[in-house]
């Protein structure tokens, strides 16, 4: 019977879209654009979704029988793939226990997950939940003692790699949100209810699990702060990061550092200077400044600037397997994705998140058997073709 039904799921899934339009017909509307949503014109958003098709990789169809080795190895772990599920704060507000159903896919399928520090789950179950392959994301605090309590307990509870997000100087103004009534808590009107009982799976299912909350974080919300939380993490969240705050957070955390929301190529020499041990190419997923350039297109240029001293990831418009190759071909150790892997647990939420993963490991495997990849190593050296042209990396090697 389990096997039918997953049969049923790839069946009914065969690409990631099919699990966002699924997902987008079982969630509320509010929830669906607090997801969706960048900032201003969503100009980011467009353009991280585009860059992809402008990378032209040249088939390599003799290459007789091709079996890729899709493992890879970063900070001394190995993973299954070179693929991640990225960090979205308040998952469980889009689908119920989100979080959990993730943490544990990574655990089962051998990836990392990378907890935020905006989730509706406490540190304590994420951790138990995803084992040794486990991140968390730190935004940086402007109470250094908050900042350090969060460190000292996600080192306790076996987070392997502490995520630095430096791109968040000031909260961004995400208008489909406004427009669609999301507040924290929700606003309780007439077009909330209405948005609830139009998805009754989504209500019964946070009515029994309750209303999402920010579980890591509001334990430090002053009493009198709870009824606006947002506004407490708007204060908390913003304008403190600069390098000594950097080389404090270096100095507490033993384990590994990664740099999360890199598109400076200066901030990229800066970080290797400060003892990070990788850099994260990211916009945000164009929620935060709708002039960035998209992360695809900074990846090289980030690439070039540190070499090959730091592992260097991205995240940003990833939709396919063939876009995680593309990634690598440009210079990624590490590819991660957020949204995909929601719209997979609110599609299915027994076997769509998932199905996600299969869907971007098979299309991986076939476009690498295309180009005649036998491993991830391969696919960097593939001839580009199209847009920019020319031969493998433009980086150091």
């Amino acid at each position: 019977m389990e096997k039918k039904q997953i049969f049923k799921v790839r069946e009914r899934f065969p690409c990631i879209s099919d699990l966002q339009k699924r997902a987008t017909k079982k969630v509320p509307h509010f929830s669906m654009e607090y997801l969706e949503c960048g900032t201003g014109r969503e100009e980011t958003v467009e353009a991280n979704l585009r860059a992809f098709a402008d990378i032209k990789l040249e088939p390599r169809f003799l290459a007789g029988h091709v079996c890729p080795d899709v493992k890879t190895r970063v900070f001394e772990q190995d993973f299954e793939l070179p693929i991640g599920i990225a960090p979205v704060g308040m998952a469980s507000l889009v689908w119920p226990g989100a979080e959990l159903r993730l943490a544990e896919l990574a655990r089962l399928s051998g990836i990392p997950f990378c907890m935020s520090s905006l989730a509706a789950e406490t540190m304590e179950s994420i951790a138990s939940e995803c084992g040794s392959f486990g991140w968390f994301q730190l935004y940086p605090t402007r109470d250094r003692n908050i900042r350090d309590v969060m460190i000292d307990q996600a080192s306790a509870l076996g987070f392997k790699a502490l995520v630095l997000t430096v791109d968040v100087p000031i909260p961004s103004v995400r208008e489909r949100q406004k427009r669609a009534g999301l507040s924290v808590p929700p606003r309780k009107g007439l077009a909330f209810w209405l948005s609830i009982v139009s998805k009754p799976v989504w209500a019964i299912s946070t009515l029994l699990r309750g209303e999402p909350r920010f579980l890591t974080l509001e334990k430090y919300v002053p009493k009198d702060k709870m009824r606006n939380q947002s506004q407490f993490f708007a204060e908390e969240l913003g304008g403190t990061l600069d390098w000594n705050y950097v080389a404090e957070i270096r100095a507490r955390w033993k384990g590994p550092i990664v740099m999360k929301g890199v598109l400076s190529p200066a901030d990229a020499k800066q970080a290797v200077l400060s003892g990070v041990d990788a850099v994260w190419v990211s916009n945000h997923g164009g929620r935060q400044f709708d002039a960035a350039p998209s992360s695809l297109e900074q990846l090289p240029i980030i690439r070039s600037a540190v070499g090959n001293e730091l592992p260097v990831f991205v995240d940003g418009g990833v939709r396919s397997g063939l876009d995680v190759m593309r990634a690598i071909h440009q210079g990624a150790d590490f590819v991660f994705l957020g949204r995909p892997f929601i719209y997979g647990v609110a599609a299915d939420v027994k076997h769509g998140a998932q199905e996600a993963l299969n869907i971007l490991k098979r299309d991986l495997e076939n476009a690498m058997i295309q180009c005649g990849c036998r491993s991830v190593k391969d696919v960097r050296d593939l001839i580009q073709r199209g847009v920019s042209g020319g031969k493998g990396r433009q980086w150091a090697s």
